[in-house]
């Protein structure tokens, strides 16, 4: 076991050891698992399932976590079982992205059998968006005259919108799902926008450069709002 924790199957060590018969399994998603992991901009997305939360158990594993967290990464999200099955009406665009690509570190498979709603995934993918989009329009008020917290926000914010538009893509019932960089060409695609602003920002997110960044800003915005409208009025059945 690494005490210092720093990989993921590290960290699982300890706190399988901290949480001891009341373990049952953790995984890995996200960029963690499909490999495409960016050491600047990714961190680490970490599941445990046990099957009943000791604060003992918790006070032995918080040295390790808080190195965990110190390095970038958000503490694992702890759950048990029961929570895990029933929040895939709650969490339908999570638990479709994790069913879909994660990679099981330590015990069973805790997600093999689990189905998600298309209804349900439809009304997250709503909110979601929407939230998202009001958190851009409300940081851009702040930034959009300063070049380097722009730049920024548009890199940050982007890969939140190219998970939420991978949601689009399986909404609409694309079965061979794009991997989540190329997720706005293919859903500019199906819905008409132009998926452009979101190479551009890709460029600025692994070589920066000084290019404007003001018709990314507009083309970007304008894609967004395309992808808010259409599910907003998706069919609902």
């Amino acid at each position: 076991m690494d005490p210092m924790a720093r990989t993921p199957e590290a960290l699982v060590a300890v706190l399988q050891a901290a949480h001891g018969r009341a373990f049952v399994a953790a995984f890995v998603h996200g960029s963690a698992a499909r490999g495409d992991h960016h050491h600047t901009w990714s961190d680490v997305n970490l599941v445990v399932i046990v099957r009943r939360v000791d604060p003992a158990a918790l006070r032995r594993a918080a040295p390790a976590v808080r190195r965990w967290e110190k390095r970038g990464n958000p503490p694992p999200l702890l759950m048990s079982p029961s929570f895990l099955r029933r929040s895939a009406d709650v969490y339908p665009l999570e638990w479709t992205d994790i069913l879909e690509t994660r990679r099981v570190l330590a015990g069973p498979d805790p997600l093999r059998g689990l189905r998600v709603s298309r209804f349900a995934l439809r009304q997250e993918l709503e909110r979601e968006l929407k939230s998202a989009w009001l958190r851009l329009l409300g940081r851009l008020q702040v930034v959009v005259d300063d070049r380097r917290a722009l730049r920024d926000l548009l890199v940050h914010s982007s890969s939140t919108f190219l998970v939420l538009f991978r949601g689009c893509l399986r909404l609409v019932g694309r079965g061979d799902l794009p991997p989540k960089e190329d997720a706005a060409r293919a859903l500019g695609l199906r819905w008409g926008f132009s998926p452009q602003s979101f190479d551009a920002i890709r460029t600025l997110r692994d070589h920066d450069g000084s290019p404007d960044l003001a018709p990314i800003l507009r083309g970007y915005l304008a894609a967004i709002e395309k992808a808010v409208t259409k599910v907003d009025s998706w069919k609902r059945n």
